[in-house]
């Protein structure tokens, strides 16, 4: 009969039972944003298209020369 390691050590560890550690804010929006990642991917486009719509009107007013 073969015996496994934990065996051959006499017995198992002991495990710690899980505590629930007290979590920062920022980990608490990292978890909410893994949760809900799309969302989250979204929005960030959603954000990004509205900065660059944002912006078009002081590209078409500005003196600039750029050829």
């Amino acid at each position: 009969m073969s015996m496994t390691r934990a065996d051959q050590r006499g017995s198992a560890p002991a495990r710690r039972p899980l505590v629930a550690a007290q979590v920062s804010p920022l980990g608490r929006l990292g978890s909410w944003s893994y949760r809900n990642r799309r969302l989250v991917a979204i929005a960030w486009i959603v954000v990004l298209i509205a900065i660059s719509l944002a912006g078009r009107p002081w590209a078409r007013s500005s003196p600039c020369c750029w050829s």
